[in-house]
């Protein structure tokens, strides 16, 4: 399996959190040059920056500068899609039991290739150090081949990022220590101990979903997932790309209303911020404090009025 497991005995009403260790400095590129100056500062606090490597003066300079260069950027228009044929490859992704974590709706999702400087970018910021890490498996332009599988990965080849468990038995608690922020609370699950009749109750952590993914709502393409590897891709020259493409019914099913993404009056506007974007003026370098992640679940049990 290519999930971690976490489970708590049943009986325990079990809990799940997420924390973050800081390990050492980074580096965030974000696209600041779409937002006023006075929700600068509050988002740069949410980016974790190390105080004494950002020049203050330095740094307002490169936001009024970004902030000029997306003023003067005309109307955007949307990216070409186009549907993808059947693959072999394609027809396993389809199979895996993940796939259907990509939508809600899934009458509304096909493969297709799209246009990758013209996709709109909900999300603000990467993490800089990660695309270039990416940069090492990114293909050659023109291997298609190599290319389907960089874009849509098989979420059973996945690898495992390794993990530091430990467990309280005082306090019933385990923690898992990750330094991926890819790692995730998968979702609950529920089961019995062989040859116990006990059951078992807690929560799946592991990866989430690797491959790149549009979401479409009224005429509007939004990347949906994997940031990392589409600003590689378009970091090594890449222009047209497979992916998941899935269209929505409503706005709360795209991925502008998650917290920390654009709010959805810029990305529904008429100069929505680009993939393109982060390799541009419109994006700031800021070193931030690299982070660690703790997950923990803890059980309990408790007596109730019955």
């Amino acid at each position: 399996m290519n999930q971690f497991a976490l489970s708590a005995i049943s009986g325990a009403p079990a809990a799940n959190a997420s924390q973050a260790h800081i390990v050492g400095p980074s580096r965030t590129r974000a696209l600041l040059g779409f937002l006023q100056p006075q929700d600068t500062p509050a988002y740069l606090n949410t980016l974790n920056p190390v105080p004494e490597r950002v020049d203050p003066a330095q740094f307002e300079r490169q936001c009024a500068e970004a902030r000029v260069h997306v003023g003067q950027l005309g109307t955007r228009p949307e990216p070409h899609v186009t549907p993808l044929g059947e693959h072999p490859h394609l027809a396993l992704l389809r199979s895996e039991v993940t796939f259907a974590e990509h939508s809600r709706t899934p009458q509304g999702v096909r493969f297709a290739m799209v246009d990758l400087k013209s996709v709109v970018a909900c999300q603000p910021r990467v993490d800089w150090d990660h695309v270039e890490r990416l940069a090492d498996q990114v293909p050659a332009v023109g291997d298609e081949e190599a290319l389907l599988r960089f874009c849509l990965p098989l979420q059973q080849e996945v690898a495992v990022p390794p993990a530091h468990v430990t467990f309280n038995p005082a306090t019933n608690t385990f923690g898992w220590i990750v330094d991926s922020p890819d790692v995730r609370v998968c979702g609950p699950m529920q089961g019995e101990q062989p040859g116990t009749r006990r059951g078992i109750v807690g929560f799946s952590i592991g990866p989430g979903l690797h491959q790149i993914s549009v979401v479409s709502f009224n005429g509007r393409h939004m990347l949906n997932n994997g940031y990392h590897r589409a600003v590689a891709l378009a970091r090594a020259g890449h222009e047209t790309v497979p992916v998941i493409f899935i269209e929505v019914p409503a706005l709360e099913m795209t991925p502008s209303v998650r917290n920390g993404m654009f709010n959805p009056s810029l990305t529904f506007g008429p100069q929505p911020a680009r993939i393109l974007d982060f390799l541009g003026p419109a994006a700031v370098e800021v070193p931030t404090k690299k982070m660690r992640f703790l997950f923990s679940i803890h059980a309990e049990q408790h007596a109730i009025p019955a």
